[in-house]
């Protein structure tokens, strides 16, 4: 009985340790560092002078009209530029690169309890994906850990505040694009799965993909595509003969409205942001966050996460409530900027992998 509450203790432990989020960035026009990982091709540090030779790498989804999306710097397939990909907003005035008038075709922009989401179709030639270009998918992990883009950050402003979203997935391709960003919390890993990456849009993300208007709702949560009829399924299984369940129906939505698309294109500030009743706001996240400025004096950015099997999801759930955010400091933040992702991770993250060696050494020696 020991033994197996020590190895619960453990994995508990161990996902705590990669869930874990070793800072947390406001945007601004200079807080933010020049980079926040080691290797990163753009910048953070995006000030307000928008154009298109920008290599921020710093994304904005706040609402129907005041979105970004990631796309190649220069002409090419979306795959071929996952860590290199810059952010392109419907909006100036935050650094990035602006989409041009008339790219997007729709868009569907809704609030839910656990994240945000925008949806739809355009032609995204215009933002150097290259025509028919079946696309590419882009998350804060990437093949590394580093994410792509290497050191993307991702922000949703609200009620004229804002914060990052440390877990989000987006999927682009010549003319489809859909992009999700999770507020952090119990759910924000098996709403933002980054594990299903040659699935697409459709069925990582159901929703309504306007053609030709631009609307809002509010919206309940999605299901976690990682579970279909109480079956796991995960994306390597199709290499042994698995067959790749049919979507999740999109989930229901409300208070619809919509917009003109001209509405679409101008100037803006950090903190603008669609005062939305009954939806989280960064006063409200469900994280349980602990600020330690003296931790991340010398921290960036690092999102570590791991996917959650059924083997160790009960050990993720009572590890979820363990999750901690730290906010550095404006110069906190400016010292950081070539402080790479991973040497934080192991700063902060020594403690925590400490106790997990002597937990898991413990149940060995009962065992």
């Amino acid at each position: 009985m020991l033994s197996r509450l020590l190895l619960v203790s453990a994995l508990a432990t161990a996902s705590a340790y990669a869930q874990s989020y070793t800072a947390t960035y406001v945007p601004s026009a200079s807080g933010l560092p020049k980079t926040t990982e080691q290797g990163q091709s753009g910048t953070n540090k995006c000030g307000t002078d928008s154009s298109q030779d920008s290599t921020c790498q710093n994304a904005y989804l706040n609402s129907v009209t005041d979105f970004c999306l990631w796309a190649p710097p220069t002409e090419g397939s979306v795959a071929d530029f996952e860590a290199t990909v810059v952010s392109y907003c419907t909006k100036s005035g935050r650094g990035t690169r602006v989409i041009p008038d008339g790219t997007i075709h729709g868009a569907q922009f809704v609030y839910a309890p656990s994240y945000v989401q925008v949806s739809g179709y355009g032609d995204f030639t215009s933002m150097n994906v290259v025509a028919n270009d079946a696309g590419g998918e882009l998350d804060p992990h990437g093949a590394t850990g580093v994410g792509n883009p290497v050191g993307g950050l991702v922000f949703h402003c609200n009620n004229g505040s804002c914060q990052q979203m440390h877990e989000w997935m987006s999927f682009m391709s010549a003319t489809q694009y859909c992009f999700r960003a999770c507020y952090d919390g119990d759910r924000a890993t098996s709403l933002c799965r980054h594990t299903y990456d040659v699935l697409g849009c459709d069925w990582n993300m159901p929703a309504d993909y306007p053609t030709s208007y631009f609307e809002t709702c509010d919206s309940d949560d999605a299901e976690d595509v990682a579970y279909h009829h109480g079956t796991y399924f995960a994306q390597d299984m199709t290499l042994t003969g698995a067959t790749v369940p049919n979507p999740h129906p999109a989930p229901a939505t409300s208070s619809c409205s919509r917009t003109d698309g001209s509405a679409l294109y101008g100037a803006t500030d950090f903190a603008t942001g669609v005062v939305r009743s009954g939806m989280q706001s960064p006063s409200s996240s469900t994280t349980m966050s602990s600020s330690t400025s003296s931790m991340s004096s010398s921290s960036s950015v690092s999102t570590m996460t791991s996917s959650t099997t059924p083997a160790v999801a009960v050990a993720s759930s009572m590890a979820s409530s363990m999750r901690t955010t730290t906010t550095p400091s404006a110069a906190a933040q400016a010292a950081s900027a070539n402080t790479s992702g991973a040497a934080s991770v192991l700063m902060h993250g020594a403690p925590v992998l400490a106790s997990l060696v002597v937990v898991v050494f413990a149940a060995i020696f009962v065992l």
